[in-house]
């Protein structure tokens, strides 16, 4: 688990005059097994050492464990073989950790005994290590006393919850003494203690574990008439999240040019999100643009009236759709777009925007591969839902996102006309 410690050592040895004819490239596995680096660990014993190979030596017939060594400590010199020790982290999702990723090459001393070895490794996330030795020359090279220490990380609290967040006593350890008292539990969500409530702070309401609830109406409440403004995520803890008590939503042109941005909050709160080419030739992306693909990048953040007035002209004059995310955080999406609003002090100069403390040059647009469908949908996946895929074309994501809200278990919910008329108090 992340936190845990691994020290790697070996022996190695080399003739630069003992050549294999005919040699070509192998890769000779030290450990074909996977080393846990995190939730289950192997057994080996904390603070001790486990002599995993011995008498090993390069030969040639095995398998490639690695399309391609890591390039850490990388060989230049001619004279020493290629060879050498790897040992790479994949996380949970089977993606390689840079920083616990390494490779141990042997050095340029011929016919004396080596000793590679790492420092501690600390690792910085859960997942599965591997370490296996390779020899890319036609020069055998022999390993031997391959030993690796394994020190668990220092565990402060573990928590079990039931699905709506209650604590599983028998299942759960309790700070230890002298450790920081962590006050987030359930969701990464504060716990309360005061006055004894132990209510979970999700941002626009309190959650009660025990009985499952919210203690105040869902501020969207008109929009779902036929499910309690006081149920916790849909009362269906395992297969629906609730972040924050709030939703995110994308709202895509029908007419026009298929436009596509974000909003988060809800009636007088909601901020809008917008991204397009708004500063190129003074063109307003929504109803004009150039032949060329590119141009500058602008982020666009609206709120009160603006962001009101905004989403009425997009769903009365281009008469846009919107989709709500009921799996992914408003809270998460905000952070993400005030960060890449932040990132810029380059406000426009030109078009309907220039001067406008508002709008932001944040990066380049391209229509192709970075537009206003991709960035709306890189923002909502830094909510929670990471499996969004609905194409970078705004005719293949409105198709999508219809045909994804006909699926109750895909968390997106089509929103009516009137419903936005509702919530956000317009005319229509």
């Amino acid at each position: 688990m992340a936190g845990d410690t691994i020290e790697i050592s070996a022996k190695a040895f080399y003739n630069i005059d003992n050549k294999l004819p005919g040699a070509n490239v192998n890769v000779v596995p030290i450990i074909g097994s996977f080393l846990s680096a995190m939730t289950n660990p192997v057994n080996i014993p904390v603070g001790e050492s486990s002599r995993l190979a011995n008498d090993l030596g390069a030969v040639a017939g095995n398998s490639t464990m690695l399309s391609q060594q890591p390039e850490k400590n990388k060989q230049d010199n001619t004279v020493q073989p290629k060879s050498g020790i790897n040992f790479v982290l994949y996380s949970s999702s089977f993606d390689i950790v840079e920083e616990n990723t390494g490779y141990l090459p042997v050095n340029d001393n011929i016919n004396a005994i080596q000793v590679l070895a790492t420092d501690k490794l600390v690792m910085t996330q859960a997942g599965f290590f591997e370490i296996f030795v390779n020899n890319e020359s036609k020069t055998p090279v022999y390993y031997d006393n391959l030993m690796v220490t394994m020190s668990a990380g220092y565990v402060s609290e573990v928590n079990a919850y039931y699905p709506f967040g209650m604590i599983i006593p028998d299942l759960s350890t309790p700070v230890i003494t002298g450790g920081e008292y962590n006050a987030y539990k359930f969701s990464a969500k504060e716990l309360q203690k005061e006055l004894g409530l132990n209510w979970h702070d999700f941002g626009a309401r309190m959650q009660d574990p025990i009985v499952g609830r919210w203690w105040a109406p869902d501020p969207m409440a008109e929009m779902y008439y036929h499910i309690s403004p006081y149920v916790y995520a849909n009362n269906n803890p395992i297969l629906f999240v609730d972040p924050d008590g709030l939703t995110p939503r994308m709202y895509i042109e029908t007419k026009g040019f298929g436009h596509a941005f974000v909003t988060v909050g809800a009636g007088d709160n909601t901020t809008v999100y917008t991204y397009g080419r708004y500063a190129e030739l003074g063109k307003n992306k929504s109803f004009a643009r150039s032949s060329t693909p590119t141009g500058e990048g602008v982020l666009i953040r609206l709120t009160g009236d603006d962001a009101k007035t905004f989403i009425h002209d997009q769903i009365t004059k281009k008469e846009a759709v919107a989709f709500e995310f009921t799996k992914s955080s408003d809270d998460a999406v905000a952070k993400y777009f005030d960060n890449k609003f932040n990132s810029s002090n380059n406000v426009p100069t030109t078009g309907k925007y220039a001067g406008n403390e508002n709008a932001r040059v944040v990066d380049n647009y391209n229509i192709f591969t970075n537009n206003c469908v991709t960035v709306s949908l890189e923002g909502l996946q830094n909510g929670v839902d990471k499996s969004i895929k609905v194409g970078k074309g705004t005719v293949a994501a409105k198709e999508a996102l219809n045909l994804e809200a006909g699926n109750k278990e895909s968390g997106i919910i089509k929103v009516h006309f009137e419903d936005i008329i509702k919530d956000l108090k317009l005319s229509k």
